[in-house]
Parts: C-alpha cells; sequence; structure tokens
C-alpha cells in the first residue's frame, strides 16, 4: 500500500471463486482444499489484513453465491465454502461495525453469465439454463452489470445502514 501512497482503504469487495462440479463422493481432499483456500479461506484473511487499513465508514461486501441456501447437487464443496462467507460477513459486521465504523456485507448471485459458467461440465451448464428459464424477474441467467449495481450501491453512502445482510441477486430465484 505505502508503495502507492495509499493509507487507508475504503472498500474492499471478496469476488474471488473457484467452482467444482462434483458429489461428496467424488470430491478429493485437494478438491475440497482448493474450493476452500479460494472461496473461504481467501476472504477470511483478506478482511483480517484490511482491517487496520479501512477508513471509518469503510465497506467490506464479500461475494458468495445462491448456491450456499439452494440443494444443488453436485455442488457440497462449493455450496459450503459459500455458506461460510455468508457466516463469516455476520460475524465481521457485529465485529467491525461501532469499534471500527465499518459495514460488512454480502451480495448472493445466482447463475450468471460469465467465465466460470462456461467452465462447467454441460449438464450442469444445461440445468443452469433450464432453472434460469423459471427465474420470475425475467428468463435468463445473471448478467454482471446486474450484480454490479449492487455491489456499487452497497458501496456507496447511502448503503450506510445496512449491515450483516446476505443481499439475494438472483432475479427471484431463490426467495
Amino acid at each position: 500500500m505505502m508503495a502507492f501512497g495509499v493509507t487507508k482503504i475504503d472498500i474492499l469487495v471478496n469476488n474471488a471463486a473457484a467452482t467444482l462440479s462434483a458429489t461428496l463422493d467424488d470430491t478429493t481432499t485437494e478438491d475440497y482444499d482448493r474450493i476452500f483456500d479460494t472461496n473461504t479461506r481467501a476472504v477470511f484473511f483478506m478482511m483480517q489484513a484490511v482491517k487496520p487499513h479501512i477508513a471509518p465508514g469503510g465497506r467490506i461486501i464479500n461475494i458468495s453465491s445462491v448456491a450456499a441456501r439452494a440443494d444443488s447437487p453436485g455442488s457440497m464443496a462449493y455450496a459450503g465454502s459459500k455458506a461460510a462467507v455468508e457466516a463469516f460477513t455476520r460475524v465481521a459486521a457485529r465485529e467491525m461495525g461501532q469499534a471500527h465504523g465499518v459495514t460488512v456485507n454480502c451480495i448472493s448471485p445466482g447463475t450468471v453469465k460469465t467465465e466460470m459458467f462456461d467452465s462447467l461440465p454441460d449438464d450442469q451448464r444445461s440445468a443452469d439454463l433450464e432453472r434460469a428459464s423459471l427465474t420470475p424477474a425475467e428468463a435468463r441467467l445473471g448478467a454482471v452489470e446486474d450484480i454490479a449495481d449492487v455491489v456499487a450501491f452497497v458501496a456507496s453512502d447511502e448503503s450506510r445502514w445496512i449491515t450483516g445482510t446476505v443481499i439475494p441477486v438472483n432475479g427471484g430465484r431463490l426467495m
């Protein structure tokens, strides 16, 4: 930070993700560790690293997934890793709220058309597209802009009274 002349951080968005399409029986220790290292461990330690540097009124925004609350076969490790992010969000909001003047929230997207989606096995992509056709808001996958708009709001001063919350951004797929 100092190399760039930065002394305080205003906003942290934890948006890294790794996915795995594997059942309980097919998930290896290596698969599990990779998913949890990327999706869970990184979020925890990024929040810890930023805490001493985040400005009063700062924002921490974690990205989870609809998978944390849905029953999507073949995604147990991924779903568990994202559920942990939601739990971290609630606890961090309590720990960092009044003491540090920071809000901590979580955005929970539904399936979004990204490179990660494109990398899924054909059968999983087909199932996701089928579910997307039934989305109440509109029969489509989410777009990156759908998520980015909510992240921008949560990062703004207008969200100052929102903390410890998981905000679903899934077109109504999961209510």
